[in-house]
């Protein structure tokens, strides 16, 4: 007779499943971070960006404001020429522009470096009553590259390109209607 022997092991049988998860250390090399990992190392670049963004705002804000600044006067020079009257007054500050169109409205654009944002709102003359027109363009501040842009909405613009659009919205805006009872 023929018997077969039986298995006397102390440890429990491993599936084949189980007996294929279990790899040695080098191959475990290969496999892909934890999650834990990968958060930490995605809360690192996050904080490199920032700091980089940061850096680039604080060198580089000066220049970009000043030529803001400077495309806004431009404009309102062009546009004075062109219709021959002093109409459109434009005075740049270190944290603000303010355009002012005669009778019409007011363009303001404010600059908060300890926050490093940029805020726009442009206003009509206010009616009979006290209504008046307020909008806040979407405007904002861009990298592209190593370069710090402002932006329109999410569209980076060069300096001159958005001083011609802001003012150019300036100079457009309908007026508030007037009440019968002053017509």
């Amino acid at each position: 007779m023929n018997r077969q022997k039986r298995r006397r092991s102390t440890k429990p049988r491993q599936s084949t499943a189980a007996k294929r998860r279990v790899k040695s250390p080098v191959a475990r090399r290969g496999r892909a971070a934890p999650a834990k990992t990968k958060r930490a190392a995605s809360k690192t670049r996050v904080a490199i960006t920032q700091k980089r963004a940061a850096e680039l705002f604080e060198q580089q804000i000066n220049d970009v404001w000043s030529r803001f600044g400077q495309e806004c006067a431009q404009f309102a020079e062009g546009f004075n020429n062109e219709i021959g009257k002093h109409q459109l007054h434009v005075q740049c500050n270190p944290d603000t522009i303010v355009a002012s169109l005669a009778m019409s409205g007011e363009l303001l654009v404010q600059l908060d470096v300890e926050h490093m944002h940029v805020a726009c709102w442009i206003s009509s003359q206010c009616g009979d009553f006290g209504s008046c027109i307020v909008e806040q363009p979407p405007i904002g501040l861009a990298i592209e590259g190593d370069r710090l842009r402002l932006a329109f909405g999410t569209t980076a613009f060069s300096e001159d390109d958005l001083a011609v659009k802001l003012m150019t919205e300036l100079v457009q805006m309908d007026p508030v209607p007037k009440s019968a009872a002053s017509r």
